[in-house]
């Protein structure tokens, strides 16, 4: 088979891809080309993250809003109201079918399902796309979209969040469709293990059993059995299942004139795995240079100062997974709604974010107790210092 030429062709249509194809198809001053292995799109996955105000692409499909929040501990719990940062919660399905509408209308953007790729090959100023039918695209800049191991050294902190949720209806009312249940944390050694409840009615809700720790899978029947015995009979809908990295690493290195975006970009956070908001920023810096004519790298959609945020967080929940619950708490107990919620998205000033430090639980260890929120702060910034490249 013969080659095609594009100007920009994306190897990958989930959320990272179709986000980056329908920026620059509002443009339309390149032609875009999108290649995906799946043959169809279905209701796999939700995305969720708390309203910043942002423009992005998909806020007509917000399927729930909730500006009332909680996390609890056993006893202990915490319910937050924010309605200026409410948490929303996008159905898959409805990006899917945003994304199709808006490709489909592009006169010059093409997505194409069912097509998977073989190798990424350098040619030139260009790359050479080789799908597994037969046939070789090429384009001056490819930009991969699909999910890949991030670059770590034995020292960089990192967790999996694996999860399985439940979307259940049942018989009589049973949830508060006015909070959602952010982590509702269980005792567990090796991380952090808690519930997540989002209340769709008093009837409908998605209850996920969620962990952050070494493993990518985990058996979580029991626990989300053992959660719903109290809401009498229900049925489940449908399931969603997934493994996010939290790691501070770099994206991998890409071949030629190839850029990451997405997962394998690093968009994920890393001390909570937040990626919606992330991949919109990152998606949308990358149209822009795309649209300019300039070359395109990978670029994580956040600074040296926050990753090294994440990096001094992941550390000592690597060293204290027990202590993780408190964290958290504390952050949602000391901190004002609003700039908890902005901190999460990075959203936050470098002042907002210090202050924040300072009110997270001291170790109970003797003499380092007094001065641990100010080492976190001192060694955030020498890590920030050391990421920053001259």
């Amino acid at each position: 088979m013969g080659t095609t030429r594009e100007d920009v062709v994306i190897v990958g249509g989930g959320l990272a891809g179709l986000s980056l194809a329908m920026r620059l198809a509002q443009t339309g001053r390149r032609r875009v080309r999108v290649v995906e292995r799946r043959t169809q799109y279905t209701e796999d996955r939700t995305f969720s993250a708390f309203h910043t105000g942002e423009d992005h692409l998909f806020t007509d499909c917000v399927a729930h809003r909730w500006d009332r929040w909680r996390v609890q501990d056993g006893a202990r719990a915490l319910e937050r109201h924010a309605p200026a940062r409410a948490y929303e919660t996008i159905f898959g399905s409805a990006v899917y079918e945003k994304a199709q509408t808006v490709l489909a209308a592009s006169p010059t953007t093409t997505l194409e399902l069912g097509v998977g790729v073989k190798a990424l090959v350098p040619r030139g100023e260009g790359t050479d796309v080789l799908l597994d039918d037969g046939r070789t695209l090429l384009a001056r800049d490819v930009i991969d979209a699909r999910p890949a191991p991030l670059e770590e050294t034995p020292e960089t902190p990192r967790f999996w969040q694996h999860f399985e949720g439940w979307f259940v209806e049942t018989e009589r009312p049973a949830f508060d469709p006015r909070v959602a249940m952010l982590m509702d944390f269980r005792p567990y050694r090796d991380g952090i293990h808690f519930v997540y409840v989002l209340p769709f009615s008093e009837r409908e809700a998605l209850v996920e059993d969620t962990y952050f720790d070494q493993r990518r899978s985990g058996d979580y029947r029991p626990t989300l059995e053992g959660d719903l015995a109290n809401v009498g009979p229900y049925r489940i809908t449908r399931t969603e299942s997934g493994c996010l990295p939290m790691s501070t690493g770099r994206a991998a290195a890409a071949p030629g004139h190839v850029a990451r975006v997405g997962l394998g970009g690093a968009a994920a956070k890393p001390s909570t795995g937040y990626a919606f908001m992330f991949t919109q920023r990152q998606a949308s810096a990358m149209a822009r240079v795309l649209d300019a004519g300039e070359r395109p790298r990978t670029q994580p959609p956040r600074s040296a100062w926050t990753t090294s945020l994440d990096d001094v967080f992941l550390s000592y929940l690597r060293r204290h997974p027990e202590r993780g619950p408190g964290l958290f708490l504390r952050m949602f107990e000391r901190n004002s709604s609003d700039v908890v919620a902005r901190f999460l998205m990075e959203r936050t000033t470098r002042a907002e974010d210090v202050a924040l430090m300072l009110t997270m639980p001291i170790p109970k260890l003797g003499a380092e107790s007094a001065r641990a929120p100010l080492r976190w702060a001192r060694d955030a910034g020498r890590r920030a210092l050391s990421r920053v490249t001259p």
